[in-house]
């Protein structure tokens, strides 16, 4: 019944900050805007969307962690505190699964950028 994700969405006290935020500082490719309602990046085979607060069912701040796999996590950690990104606390070492960091986008809203472990 289940074919994929097709989108992941999260809400925004500003989409207009947050727009900059997943674009520029942490790159992901605007794919189009709707004025201050919502907003779409691709990425790869699925979308990323931000929703204005008052079109959404997601209330900004909280709800889903949006995970986002890179190949460098380093490289990301850096980039990101040097494009001025709030990281929380410190890298996480899953073992064989993997690591991870986490940064708050400018509602607030958690996101985790993970790097798989070699071999996994």
């Amino acid at each position: 019944m289940i074919k994929g994700i097709q989108n992941v969405y999260v809400a925004a006290t500003d989409l207009g900050k947050s727009v900059k935020f997943y674009r520029d500082v942490l790159g992901l490719p605007l794919k189009f805007q709707d004025g201050d309602r919502w907003a779409q990046f691709d990425i790869g085979d699925s979308s990323f969307s931000i929703s204005s607060a008052n079109d959404g069912r997601a209330v900004p701040g909280q709800g889903a962690v949006t995970i986002f796999e890179v190949s460098d996590l380093e490289t990301a950690l850096t980039t990101l505190r040097e494009r001025g990104a709030s990281i929380e606390g410190e890298l996480v070492d899953m073992g064989d699964h993997g690591r991870y960091f986490t940064v708050l986008d400018p509602s607030g809203s958690p996101v985790q950028l993970f790097q798989r472990a070699k071999g996994s």
